[in-house]
């Protein structure tokens, strides 16, 4: 099972920061103030 979290006016420079992520900035812009779900793993599926 997987709970998700909209955020709103997504921002690829602070996704990449956030996250720690190793992504050119370049590679986000597509979604660019776009809604996106940061996702938590609550539960394996069996």
């Amino acid at each position: 099972m997987i709970a998700a979290t909209p955020v709103e006016d997504f921002d690829a420079e602070t996704v990449t920061e956030e996250l720690r992520l190793e992504l050119d900035k370049g590679q986000l812009d597509d979604w660019d103030d776009d809604v996106f779900l940061v996702a938590t793993i609550l539960e394996a599926a069996p």
